[in-house]
């Protein structure tokens, strides 16, 4: 027990130890490495950060590119589509016109329209009420058939009428005003009391459609 009480305390372990000089020598050294520490710090966080910025300008100018290709991509398709409109529609009138000039060839070659006319025109300038009846509805027959001609092929007229375009037809009123009278006429026959001025503007209406398509 003596032997042991004689024996000197020994250091806990780590840096110091019980020699005063090394703990002060260990302890200078740990300042200077964290003095030199601090001293690195404004230089390392310069690089970190420029490190990080350099990150995200890349992400950036990558972002900025996108967005102009995408831009770019996006105008040429919009262009696409209108030209192609455009052509389109262009397409459409000249079709409208190439149908509008062969009906045209195709029905202002029969003289027989024009004799049909000639009678529808002396039935309406009668005095005789049975013939102007008799006028409106053979001139409804033959707006009936130049439609036909034209390539509307619906049942009646009036379905002929409602699938017709003002754009190729320019007296479609005149030809609905005119059917309709035809129709009230046929309708309530004799009883309808028709008038020398419905007589005249509906054969008037007949006429401008005729001519519009040279049918007479």
């Amino acid at each position: 027990m003596a032997e042991d009480d004689n024996k000197k305390p020994t250091s806990p372990g780590g840096v110091f130890t019980n020699d005063p000089f090394l703990n002060i020598a260990a302890a200078i050294i740990i300042l200077m490495l964290v003095g030199g520490l601090i001293e690195q710090l404004p230089t390392m966080w310069a690089d970190i950060s420029a490190a990080i910025e350099g990150r995200i300008g890349s992400l950036g100018g990558l972002y900025t590119t996108t967005y102009v290709v995408a831009v770019g991509f996006s105008a040429a398709c919009l262009s696409g589509a209108i030209y192609a409109g455009l052509q389109k529609s262009s397409i459409a009138v000249a079709e409208r016109k190439e149908l509008k000039a062969v009906t045209r060839a195709a029905i202002s070659g029969e003289d027989t329209h024009n004799d049909r006319w000639q009678h529808i025109l002396s039935y309406a300038a009668s005095d005789d009420h049975e013939l102007w009846r008799l006028a409106i509805i053979e001139a409804d027959v033959m707006l009936n058939e130049m439609l036909k001609v034209m390539g509307y092929q619906q049942d009646s007229l009036g379905e002929k009428l409602k699938n017709a375009e003002e754009s190729d037809f320019r007296t479609l009123n005149q030809a609905w005003e005119a059917h309709k009278l035809r129709n009230t006429i046929a309708h309530e026959g004799s009883t309808y009391n028709l008038t020398r001025g419905e007589v005249d503007r509906a054969i008037d209406n007949y006429r401008q459609v005729f001519n519009e398509f040279s049918y007479i």
